[in-house]
């Protein structure tokens, strides 16, 4: 039984027990399953020249995770939306397809694609927040929202650093989403949304067309999407994130620290 809002749904997945299915299994897992990869951003606060989905960190673009993640999963329909700022990552990764539009926010961007989709279910990621996700945290998500069988699932993180850009801050016991500048929230139920998502493809298709832009930005962000699955009492499951997982990467600043973490992680 689930309540109407967001649920909590905690799943322990021993790694080994998955390269034991084997990869025939595995194909068999994923084949209702596709991906959309949104990689349209500038990245103006980086100062880089290169475009935000290219920046690298020891020598590897903060895209490049993903995209191999959803080969090793052997995902069907693998979609990147792009931008004209980010048009050049087609000649470094050729094997996808490309949506090249300007997203007006993150839902935006799934909406210039989603209709396309022929799979049962999506996972949505966004590039520059991928670099840490390991094969684990995929096939995590995917579980909850198979097994729970969610309308949708969101990626959360416990806030273990200051947020120095505007994240969108969700708590899970009021369902309020916020953007907070904060450190080590002690305000219970507080989790950061980062970037990582799963949903029924025809679920998507109806809610997304419904979402309001930001009055200060104009913007269409997928939180408020799950949003009104909450209000409508849609099946909404969140899956946590690790901190070994997820670094939000959005100045100079987080840049830096997103490399001693990469370092610290291959120790």
């Amino acid at each position: 039984m689930f309540w109407n809002g967001i649920t909590k749904i905690e799943v322990l997945i021993n790694n080994k027990n998955y390269d034991i299915i084997g990869y025939i299994k595995l194909t068999n897992f994923m084949k209702d399953w596709s991906i959309i990869i949104l990689a349209a951003g500038k990245g103006t606060r980086l100062k880089s020249q290169e475009p935000k989905p290219l920046v690298k960190i020891e020598g590897e673009p903060l895209i490049s995770n993903i995209l191999n993640l959803s080969n090793i999963l052997n995902i069907k329909e693998k979609y990147v939306i792009i931008s004209e700022y980010t048009n050049k990552i087609k000649d470094f990764y050729p094997n996808y397809q490309y949506i090249n539009t300007i997203p007006k926010g993150t839902a935006d961007g799934v909406m210039a694609c989603i209709n396309k989709v022929k799979t049962r279910n999506v996972l949505i990621a966004q590039a520059d927040d991928s670099f840490f996700y390991n094969k684990e945290t995929l096939l995590r998500m995917i579980d909850i929202h198979e097994k729970y069988q969610g309308d949708f699932t969101v990626g959360l993180a416990d806030i273990v650093k200051k947020l120095e850009y505007k994240s969108a801050v969700f708590n899970v016991n009021t369902h309020k989403l916020l953007g907070l500048n904060q450190e080590n929230s002690s305000i219970p139920g507080e989790k950061v949304v980062c970037g990582l998502y799963a949903g029924k493809t025809e679920w998507i298709q109806s809610i997304f067309p419904l979402i309001e832009p930001n009055p200060k930005n104009g913007e269409y962000g997928i939180p408020s999407g799950f949003l009104l699955g909450i209000e409508k009492g849609d099946n909404i499951l969140y899956c946590d994130i690790m901190e070994k997982e997820w670094f939000g990467i959005n100045n100079l600043n987080e840049l830096e620290n997103a490399k001693i973490k990469f370092n610290r992680n291959k120790k």
